[in-house]
């Protein structure tokens, strides 16, 4: 079961001196010596007690002495040690750095069952957010803006020269396709009033928008139309609002889709 190594001597070495004094005075835990997720039984011979300082000791220990599914099992394991579940424990500041590490080497490569995602998204929902009911302070929000100015531009985006496949568009698209803004959100949104900043720069931007050319990544060289891998979108800008007029399959049909709602702005004619 375990490897035959250093630590695997060290593993043992420790469970030996436990074994052969009497208990721990002061805090102590037990520690299964074949872990119960790898098989082990939850009888005398196979329960040991142990300080909490080697409780965690041989859980690091075990991550060295495991391959394959049972090392993902005891990174786990290792990950649970750094959590104060009562007074008595005090990790040190290692701890914690390794059981961030072993979280992100026992993840690599695993994906999380539907059911799961929703536990977990649960979870940390509303009052079971950290952050919930907090707001960032104006300086760490301009610290935080700071450190992601021009982070993701050009080649430093992480989606740089890369592109979705089919699947992916046509997932993107069947979950926007009559999408509706929910109430809460709705709430959310009421009161809020754009700064007059934001109003001259919108203005700015917005100006002529009707009369002017398509833009230069435009390759269709069509105002409001779209080419998307399964057909064509066409959208319009009323008001300084942006409205999505749908997914059309021929280029015509998206052309008459814009066309048409161009034509109920006043003072407008087709192109």
């Amino acid at each position: 079961m375990f490897m035959k190594n250093k630590y695997t001597g060290w593993y043992y070495h420790i469970i030996g001196q436990a074994r052969n004094r009497q208990c721990p005075d002061g805090y102590h835990e037990k520690h299964h010596i074949i872990p119960e997720c790898l098989g082990g039984m939850n009888d005398f011979s196979n329960i040991v007690s142990l300080t909490y300082r080697e409780h965690y000791i041989v859980h690091w220990l075990l991550t060295k002495m495991t391959t394959g599914n049972a090392r993902i099992k005891m990174l786990w394991a290792l990950s649970m040690m750094a959590r104060r579940t009562n007074q008595e424990r005090s990790s040190p500041s290692w701890l914690y750095a390794l059981a961030k590490k072993s979280v992100r080497a026992a993840r690599i490569g695993s994906k999380a069952s539907e059911e799961t995602k929703i536990k977990m998204r649960k979870a940390n929902a509303g009052k079971n957010n950290g952050f919930y009911g907090k707001k960032h302070s104006i300086e760490t929000r301009n610290k935080i803006r700071e450190t992601k100015t021009g982070v993701n531009l050009g080649e430093n985006h992480h989606f740089f020269g890369k592109k979705h496949s089919a699947e992916a568009i046509d997932k993107i698209r069947k979950s926007k396709i009559g999408r509706l803004w929910t109430k809460e959100a709705k709430d959310k949104l009421k009161g809020r009033k754009v700064s007059e900043g934001t109003r001259v720069k919108l203005s700015k931007a917005r100006t002529g928008a009707l009369s002017k050319k398509p833009y230069s990544t435009n390759k269709l060289g069509l105002k409001g139309v779209s080419k998307h891998t399964y057909g064509f979108t066409a959208q319009i800008t009323i008001n300084r609002k942006q409205k999505y007029l749908g997914f059309f399959k021929t280029i015509d049909e998206a052309v008459l889709a814009y066309n048409v709602a161009l034509s109920q702005i006043k003072d407008v004619r087709f192109y």
